[in-house]
């Protein structure tokens, strides 16, 4: 089937025909026979947010018979503008183009002129078929008279590339689909009017759909091997774009599927580090005009979110710069730890307009702080006197799952390497200073959350754990720990704001009965200041609103053996259940059911003693 026939019979299938409903059955079947789709028959996912952007755009072309927008206040601004347009924008192969491809079906059932604009070629869809314009066989003056009496009604729809100076001139209503490369969008949006929308990531419910969708095509799609990812698995380390969950060669596992090496070279790194730790001002590469080709792993890591305050705006895109999994979050926290101290200090303030990537940096920060300066802090807790930190403290990875022979050594701040949902660092000191006294007696344990949010949730589960995995350290099993969960906040509002949170105030708990046991809770101030400004100060003003909550889901009351007692009866655990729980409870929870089970029951056999992790403690200690 040549590519003169796909338009055909794609008009013939679609125009007026809007009494079908549009599905994603209906859109795959038409896009498959008219042969749109150039390559192996994929299914059409119609995301949520299609129809909402359809209603949008629709709504600005001058239309004599309906008023879709609502909007007041967009509404007259649309009535100042004698030619409008708009740009639907976001991260790249979050599902823009083939939003053209709902749009243009969309238009063609509502009997809407549509000019779909390719690099070559323009195919004008009208009442009375459909037209080619071969730009290098037409010469200028057909295609002017062409254009000169085209509707105002007339959709131009347009994929990656500037419209065509011609068709900006039109009273066309011109949709473009683009990357976030300023030069794509910006001269012509500013002539012509245009509107903004961010198109939203990915849910994992629809991820899930596409691949059921995919499975109804071919059940040996998207199967867990030992050759390449799964898209489930793609979409827990790389975060929510289709593109690199359902492209086999961003899945292929080079090293038997270690993440940090086999997307090593798929994201740059190197690129990535110099780009974040050389230039003077590295949030203007991540900006709108400057996400270009320089440094494309930019795109691989930090993905682009929705605004919620102003998803459609006129002038200038809107979004928030996100980094979306576990994984793409300790990459980036890597790379800031590899910085100096006085770089994470610009770093903090240039990324000030990215608050998940500033809270980020704030933990480098901090961690820096514990680590390289001499100083002195005070930490508040709520029910007993202040207690003091004389720094520097030594610094250590720790495994993120704790069912190792791992022994922690007393001021050393320790730090999970994938970072951990309820705290970011533990440490182990003496009230005295190991100097003075080496007595490991008595010792203050302090778990801390380092955070700039004025909510946060607190898994307490997660606490418990930590608590009697290192309790139960022959080399600690004479010691008496008081330990205490602490907020290590920019100033002293935030930190009594959390701290006196109905959820915390009297301590973080678990247990009952005799066996219930609670740990104080308490803050400590480090302040983000270099000498030259205070950092947080405006961060502070937009920081989430929202109180404290310590989380009691359904996960965290589950009895891990009735997984196991599950797993051969006609009612098995699923991958979703042992996931929340491995969450919940701190642990790794990537990876398909067997390890996920595997993982679980190495816990049971460390709670009830079957697994050993203190017989070798002497030789395990870490330096």
């Amino acid at each position: 089937m040549d590519d003169v026939q796909w338009q055909s019979k794609l008009h013939a299938a679609c125009w007026g025909d809007s009494n079908l409903e549009l599905t994603d059955d209906y859109m795959t079947k038409i896009l498959i026979d008219a042969n749109v789709v150039g390559w192996e028959p994929q299914p059409f996912k119609i995301r949520k947010c299609y129809h909402e952007i359809w209603k949008e755009g629709s709504a600005r072309v001058w239309r004599g018979r309906q008023e879709l927008l609502k909007d007041k206040e967009i509404r007259q601004f649309r009535i100042q503008v004698t030619r409008g347009s708009l740009i639907v924008w976001g991260h790249p192969g979050v599902g823009k183009s083939t939003f053209l491809y709902f749009a243009l079906v969309k238009a063609l059932r509502d009997n809407q002129p549509v000019i779909w604009v390719d690099a070559l070629e323009w195919t004008v869809f009208d009442s009375a078929g459909v037209t080619f314009i071969d730009l290098a066989k037409t010469s200028r003056g057909a295609v002017a008279i062409i254009l000169q009496n085209l509707s105002p009604e007339t959709l131009i729809l347009v994929d990656a590339t500037e419209p065509p100076l011609a068709l900006q001139k039109t009273k066309g209503f011109i949709i473009q689909a683009t990357s976030p490369k300023r030069g794509r969008w910006s001269e012509w949006a500013k002539q012509k009017g245009a509107f903004f929308v961010t198109m939203p990531p990915w849910t994992e419910e629809e991820i899930d759909h596409v691949i059921a969708l995919r499975l109804s095509f071919n059940p040996k799609l998207d199967q867990p091997n030992d050759f390449c990812y799964s898209p489930k698995e793609i979409f827990e380390i790389l975060g929510p774009s289709p593109r690199e969950c359902f492209d086999t060669a961003t899945r292929e596992k080079v090293n038997s599927g270690n993440p940090r090496v086999d997307f090593n070279d798929y994201l740059d790194i190197q690129a990535l580090k110099g780009g974040i730790r050389d230039s003077p001002t590295p949030m203007a590469l991540l900006r709108g005009g400057a996400m270009d080709d320089r440094i494309a792993g930019f795109h691989r890591l930090f993905h682009i979110d929705v605004d919620p305050s102003q998803q459609l705006v006129d002038r200038d895109p809107h979004y928030r710069l996100t980094l979306p999994t576990r994984f793409l979050r300790d990459t980036f926290y890597e790379i800031i730890a590899e910085c100096n101290l006085s770089r994470q200090y610009l770093l903090l303030r240039d990324f000030r307009p990215a608050p998940q990537l500033v809270g980020l940096i704030y933990k480098t920060l901090v961690i820096s702080i514990f680590k390289t300066t001499t100083t002195q802090l005070s930490c508040i807790p709520n029910k007993s006197t202040s207690i003091f930190l004389q720094l520097p403290f030594n610094s250590s990875p720790i495994p993120y799952d704790l069912l190792t022979k791992f022994v922690p050594q007393p001021n050393t701040v320790y730090v999970p390497e994938i970072g951990q949902p309820s705290y970011d660092a533990f440490v182990l000191f003496p009230p005295t200073p190991i100097s003075q006294s080496a007595n490991l007696s008595k010792l203050h344990g302090l778990i801390l959350k380092v955070t700039i949010a004025k909510s946060h949730t607190v898994i307490n589960a997660a606490v418990r754990d930590l608590v009697k995995d290192v309790e139960r350290k022959k080399k600690y099993k004479s010691s008496k720990i008081e330990w205490r969960y602490i907020f290590v906040v920019p100033n002293e509002a935030l930190g009594k704001r959390l701290t006196s949170a109905a959820a915390v105030a009297s301590g973080v708990s678990w247990g009952a009965g005799t066996m219930r046991r609670t740990i104080d809770v308490g803050y400590l101030v480090i302040d983000a200041k270099d000498g030259k400004t205070d950092s947080l100060g405006e961060l502070m003003e937009s920081a989430e609103e929202g109180e404290i909550d310590v989380e009691g889901c359904d996960a965290q009351n589950q009895d891990p053996a009735d997984f196991i007692t599950r797993y051969h009866s006609d009612n098995p655990p699923t991958v979703q259940e042992l996931r929340a729980w491995l969450k919940v409870h701190g642990f790794k929870h990537s990876g398909e059911k067997i390890e996920l089970l595997q993982r679980i029951r190495a816990w049971l056999q460390l709670q009830s003693g079957e697994l050993d992790v203190d017989a070798d403690d002497n030789a395990m200690e870490v330096a």
